[in-house]
């Protein structure tokens, strides 16, 4: 699979820094196209839109206007085969559990590192491959 096949990546967070630090680290494993939303109605705004293909979201749980778990329930009727990665530097089990059932494929503790988002890329790829990888 060729990482453009992600489309656009979408990156929901409501401090600039972090949207900074994702793209950085992001562009490091070859993706280009990005939106970035600094708040949960942008988010929403564009998963709303018709002529972008969102193949990849990473979005924060505490943001203005919609939280976290609302822009994935949203996520899952606007766009069914977008991947959806929390973000949140709270890592209380609840937290984890509620992003997790409401639909979210991965959950990243800030502050981001490297690693933490190449773990994430690797179970994206192997889930995107099919049981065949």
């Amino acid at each position: 699979m060729s990482l453009n096949e992600a489309g656009t990546v979408l990156i929901a967070d409501d401090e600039p820094a972090m949207r900074s630090l994702l793209t950085s680290v992001l562009r490091d494993h070859g993706f280009r196209q990005f939106l970035l939303a600094a708040d949960g109605q942008q988010a929403v705004d564009m998963l709303g839109r018709d002529d972008v293909p969102i193949g990849l979201a990473f979005i924060d749980l505490n943001m203005p206007g919609f939280g976290g778990l609302e822009v994935i329930a949203l996520a899952r009727t606007l766009r069914p085969q977008c991947y959806c990665v929390v973000v949140s530097g709270n890592s209380e089990l609840s937290n984890v559990m509620a992003a997790i059932a409401g639909g979210a494929r991965g959950f990243i503790v800030k502050p981001y590192t490297a690693k933490k988002v190449s773990d994430i890329l690797d179970k994206y790829h192997r889930e995107r491959a099919g049981p065949s990888a």
